[in-house]
């Protein structure tokens, strides 16, 4: 059995949901003040201060957004290719917060939801395409 469009749509917006309540725990925590006081990250709070992380989450949430809008008028196979490719995106950033929070022994922002909603979300859209495309559901 085929993805249908709306099928496609779901899973579209539940990737984009979860990649956007991701983004909200990382701003609310503080993310750039957390790199700050690490020692070993330092670096990364003096490329990305406060206000450029702001402005670079709200400008990357809203291009997942159109590329999700985008992806579920383009063909069914592209789209599932590139909600595949972002789902394999997220499932990695998900586990560098895991990583580096055990790195750093403490939690980065974004580790929660990273662990209960990013990585569960995104693995279990990649497992519905893969069982979708091989007519097991």
């Amino acid at each position: 059995m085929k993805q249908t469009k709306s099928s496609l749509q779901i899973l579209w917006g539940v990737a984009f949901i979860a990649f956007a309540l991701h983004n909200f725990e990382e701003l609310w925590c503080g993310l750039p003040y957390w790199s700050a006081r690490q020692s070993s990250s330092t670096w990364m709070a003096a490329i990305m201060p406060p206000q450029r992380f702001v402005v670079s989450i709200a400008i990357l949430t809203v291009l997942i957004m159109l590329i999700a809008v985008v992806s579920i008028w383009l063909s069914e196979k592209s789209s599932i290719i590139i909600l595949r490719i972002f789902a394999w995106t997220m499932m990695l950033n998900a586990t560098s917060h895991v990583i580096i929070s055990g790195l750093t022994q403490s939690l980065m922002p974004g580790v929660v939801t990273a662990v209960c909603i990013l990585f569960p979300v995104m693995a279990l859209i990649i497992l519905q395409i893969r069982h979708r495309q091989s007519g097991n559901l």
